[in-house]
């Protein structure tokens, strides 16, 4: 059944799953964890995945971008990535300019 909540019981919100969550961890041999423990794993992979933050933010439930931001971690790679493509929007821009300078129009 689909439903909006990623916790549910025939489409209707469970409004405590702390033994549930517990018996699961237990199955899967990850006794221990807690539901929170997966929130900045999630908000990090959203982000990396190209998700927009503002969706990103309605499905992890943070509510002001600051908590947010402290779990959505920026890895080296993403910055390294942000860099190269601010180097080929620069470049494109810089080609597109000479080749309106050679045609005389110039925007």
């Amino acid at each position: 059944m689909m439903s909006d909540y990623i916790f549910h019981r025939d489409g209707l919100p469970i409004e405590s799953f702390r033994k549930s969550w517990a018996t699961a961890c237990k199955r899967t041999g990850l006794s221990g964890k807690l539901f929170h423990d997966l929130r900045r794993c999630a908000a990090k992979n959203l982000i990396e995945a190209g998700v927009p933050q503002s969706v990103a933010m309605k499905i992890t439930g943070h509510k002001t971008i600051s908590m947010f931001q402290r779990y959505a971690i920026v890895e080296p790679k993403q910055q390294r990535e942000a860099l190269r493509k601010a180097e080929a929007y620069r470049a494109e821009q810089l080609a597109k300019l000479q080749g309106q300078m050679q045609t005389g129009v110039v925007n």
